[in-house]
């Protein structure tokens, strides 16, 4: 009977860790000690509750390539080009029958949020802009530019993202779904 009241006890503990809501400002892991709150990765993904760990593994690979893309003073420049513009438009509904993925994101994004769709995207398209062009410049400078495209480079980066939270583990802590 006490074995039983101590597996009870445990498999509580492990739905309640699991079932728990994290607030917004909520530290979710850390990457060479920046902290990544709970907004942060909202601000970025959309996901299920379930998914919030998986979401934070993605983001934190992101991180590591762009902290790393940083260290090495890599020109953003050439991979910012035609993604910053300067106001940003809620997209216009879909034709009846149709769906706009882009437009419906932002809304739902907003909601969530507590933004309104041009807070969001004043935010929302600089920070994905400004880490989308890091993060190409870096794989572009250790795997090759995209003029060099190859299966070998598209091998080689996967094998590289696949494996980045064992290679930095040292400089990554994650806190949700461990």
């Amino acid at each position: 009977m006490i074995v039983v009241k101590k597996i009870l006890l445990i498999l509580l503990l492990v739905l309640s860790a699991c079932s728990s809501t994290y607030a917004e400002d909520d530290v979710v892991a850390e990457v060479y000690g920046k902290e990544i709150t709970l907004r942060d990765v909202q601000l970025l993904h959309e996901y299920d509750d379930e998914d919030l760990p998986q979401v934070v593994k993605t983001y934190v690979k992101q991180e590591i390539i762009i902290q790393e893309a940083k260290k090495l003073n890599l020109d953003i420049s050439d991979y910012e080009g035609g993604m910053n513009p300067r106001t940003y438009e809620l997209p216009p509904p879909a034709p009846e029958g149709h769906i706009n993925p882009i437009r419906d994101f932002i809304l739902r994004q907003s909601e969530k949020l507590s933004m309104t769709p041009e807070e969001y995207m004043e935010v929302y398209y600089p920070t994905r802009n400004e880490r989308h062009a890091y993060f190409a410049a870096y794989l572009d400078e250790k795997f090759g530019t995209l003029e060099t495209e190859s299966l070998e480079k598209h091998e080689k980066t996967n094998a590289f993202y696949k494996n980045l939270l064992t290679l930095y583990e040292d400089d990554v802590e994650i806190y949700v779904g461990w």
